[in-house]
């Protein structure tokens, strides 16, 4: 729980308005909880962390779960504008599903999958602000042990659902975008489940048909795909070995969509520059094996004289 008097993130507002707002709406006056995230939650603009980290916290030691459910329901079906103070809502109900998943009560499993669901569907919402807070109720759940693995097989679930090829690649980028953070690798232990997934997003990435190049789900999962690569290859070089290295030397050898050769090019280049990182010698050699595993140029094409100059900081075609 949180403690009475503690600041959540403005001066005017303390974790005692906070419990009262929540009973309330256990109780089923939902007006006031409402209104605090609507004045206090940041948005439009950044969304206040520690006011929806100690909403998180009352989820989580509450001991009416029934309650709780219905609350977190309707807090994620909110239909508020992106642009207004009250998306915020839904931001809260993400991290109170990740409370819900993480707290020390015992769960039914029907709740859990129904926290599950939400999160997904939060995951991909239409609304840039719910997208980005649920990535940070998702970083905070993977400081949990073992709830990184935990996500990480879900995705796996998400991933393989080919119904909804929105759903699918929308999944993928906030997942992904999860595993570009530091700290979530950082606590990660199944080191082969993350490369496994990752590797799935970039074969889904380079398999799907022409026409989901128009997908605006996927340009975000291509874009995701470097910083959740050089993340797991720099922790991966200082506590694994040349594990991350040999399974990225191999992602290069069978690259030959373009969109994917870009972003394994753009991660050699950001290795390179990364001195505590895999070293040089080993960009080195995923650089040679990008560029051996290119499509032969067709007959014609020229080669400009001294393109081969400063290979280094350049990327592979």
């Amino acid at each position: 729980m949180t403690r009475g008097g503690q600041s959540l993130g403005t001066k005017e507002l303390d974790s005692a308005a906070l419990q009262r707002a929540f009973k309330e709406a256990l109780g089923g006056q939902s007006k006031p909880l409402d209104d605090l995230f609507t004045r206090y939650g940041g948005l439009p603009g950044r969304p206040n962390a520690k006011l929806a980290a100690g909403f998180a916290a009352e989820v989580s030691g509450s001991a009416q779960p029934a309650n709780v459910l219905k609350l977190l329901t309707r807090l994620t079906n909110d239909d508020a504008d992106a642009e207004t103070q009250r998306s915020f809502l839904p931001v809260a109900a993400a991290y109170g599903w990740c409370a819900l998943l993480t707290g020390d009560k015992p769960r039914k499993s029907a709740d859990i999958e129904t926290a599950w669901i939400a999160l997904a569907q939060l995951a991909i919402d239409p609304r840039l602000p719910i997208r980005l807070g649920t990535v940070d109720a998702l970083v905070a759940l993977c400081m949990h042990p073992g709830s990184g693995e935990i996500l990480i097989q879900r995705a796996v679930g998400w991933l393989e659902d080919e119904s909804d090829r929105e759903a699918r690649f929308g999944g993928a980028a906030a997942v992904v975008a999860v595993l570009g953070n530091a700290q979530v690798v950082a606590v990660v232990r199944d080191y082969e489940a993350m490369l496994s997934y990752i590797s799935r997003v970039i074969a889904a990435i380079a398999d799907a048909p022409r026409a989901a190049e128009r997908s605006e789900a996927r340009r975000r999962a291509v874009r995701m795909v470097p910083d959740a690569l050089c993340t797991a290859m720099s922790r991966m070089a200082r506590v694994s070995g040349e594990r991350g290295e040999q399974w990225l030397t191999r992602e290069c050898e069978i690259a030959s969509q373009p969109q994917v050769r870009e972003a394994l090019s753009e991660v050699i280049v950001r290795l390179s520059k990364d001195t505590q990182g895999v070293g040089r010698a080993a960009t080195e050699r995923m650089r040679k094996t990008l560029e051996a595993s290119a499509a032969p140029l067709r007959d014609g094409v020229f080669i400009r004289p001294g393109t081969g100059r400063g290979k280094s900081t350049r990327k592979i075609r």
